[in-house]
């Protein structure tokens, strides 16, 4: 692993500041931070795209992203694997993220229109993206003199390779090197950002004294990540990174969001979720409501057993170039892998354990705090009537009397009052 590379320490550090700084106050301060790093990286790739189409060469690296696509390799499990990972990655699937953010949206807003639509522009970015990249590797080939195959990579080595190294051959190569890391910052914080927030709202619902000392909380919890982090400032750091993107949030977050679709959509019950759904004030079209159907129950639980079954098989050794990783850390890779997993099972053994008599009914049926928060900080007064709440018992409303703390991540504005 080579010694301790200090430039890297201090470029660590101060990203884990800026994350600090940015989520100490919650979503009201990282909102706005998120206005700039989920915007620009928009305008850098337009910019960039422009760049790349007047490239002598881009033509080339274009035609081959666009007609020279090799459809035998759809028939490649490794391919379909990559593409589940890719779509993990780019739209924060189960990683907590998301849930987190969405908690703090009010009772009846449309997060179904939002799942929609960030999805569509999700993927017509990265084909966007694509125009970017391969015009850029196009001029590149033709620099060197050989075809777009040739030179073009994926993960790290087309963003930190491939890539810069074909802008140092444009003309102001400082200028179009600082835009195009200055994007991959702003990419990397906004992410950031949200596995942050996630980390920090488990922390603070969990263990209620600590919302008291946020500032605190969000300091001490990347510190202790920036910790983490600091083998891979090593000079061998490279292949502890290589490690992680291998192992990290490759399998295990597919085995997570099939757990997560089969146990809400069959244990917990399909046509339940869609009358949350619908509880919130959110239309449902007929045929919307078919493709939810079909996806949930059938689609998406298939293919993700699919993947995983097949990335399993035809799993290979962790490698970085034509570097094979020894034999026990690839051991330390599975562990990695496993980290994650093995959560979901404790879980349910220690939830089980603590809930006393019949534990597993308990498990499948609502608690008496499943709702809104707004109607379990409300006092039923006797001029109330129970019916402003449908779909939930004299029984779950009477639960109002606890006190929610203010800071809660779901807590809305009551209603009734």
């Amino acid at each position: 692993m080579g010694a301790m590379r200090w430039e890297l320490v201090g470029c660590l550090a101060l990203a884990w500041i800026v994350v600090a700084l940015s989520i100490m106050k919650g979503v009201k301060s990282s909102g706005k931070v998120v206005y700039f790093t989920a915007t620009f990286p928009y305008v850098m790739l337009i910019v960039l795209f422009v760049r790349g189409i007047t490239l002598d060469g881009a033509y080339k690296g274009i035609e081959y992203y666009l007609l020279r696509t090799n459809t035998t390799k759809l028939l490649e499990v490794e391919v379909w694997s990559d593409a589940a990972s890719q779509i993990f990655y780019s739209l924060g699937v189960c990683f907590g993220g998301l849930m987190t953010l969405a908690s703090y949206n009010q009772f009846n807003h449309n997060c179904m229109r939002d799942a929609i639509l960030i999805s569509i522009s999700n993927c017509m970015t990265s084909v966007f993206s694509g125009f970017v990249i391969f015009s850029v590797l196009g001029f590149l080939a033709k620099e060197l003199g050989v075809e777009v195959k040739d030179v073009a990579t994926s993960g790290s080595g087309l963003a930190f390779v491939v890539y810069p190294a074909a802008i140092n051959l444009l003309p102001l190569p400082q200028l179009w090197s600082v835009l195009f890391f200055f994007m991959i910052i702003l990419v990397g914080l906004d992410t950031q950002f949200t596995m942050m927030e996630a980390v920090i709202t488990s922390l603070c619902d969990q263990f209620m004294y600590l919302r008291r000392h946020k500032s605190w909380t969000v300091f001490g919890s990347c510190f202790v990540i920036f910790l983490c982090g600091l083998p891979m400032c090593l000079e061998g750091g490279t292949y502890m990174f290589e490690l992680f993107t291998w192992h990290a949030a490759g399998l295990s977050l597919v085995i997570v969001a099939f757990f997560q679709v089969v146990v809400v959509q069959y244990v917990y019950g399909f046509k339940k979720f869609i009358a949350n759904i619908q509880e919130m004030d959110i239309y449902i079209p007929k045929l919307l409501h078919a493709y939810w159907g079909v996806t949930w129950l059938f689609i998406t639980p298939v293919s993700l057993g699919v993947i995983f079954c097949s990335a399993v098989h035809y799993m290979v050794p962790v490698y970085w170039g034509n570097y094979v990783f020894p034999s026990d850390i690839q051991i330390l890779g599975w562990f990695l892998c496993a980290t994650s997993v093995v959560c979901v099972p404790i879980g349910a053994i220690y939830v089980v354990w603590t809930k006393g008599e019949k534990p597993l009914q308990s498990l499948v049926q609502p608690t008496s705090d499943f709702c809104p928060a707004h109607m379990r900080n409300v006092k039923m007064l006797p001029d109330k009537d129970i019916s402003t709440f449908p779909h939930y018992s004299n029984e779950y409303v009477m639960t109002s009397e606890m006190n929610v703390d203010e800071s809660s991540s779901n807590l809305q504005k009551p209603a009734l009052v």
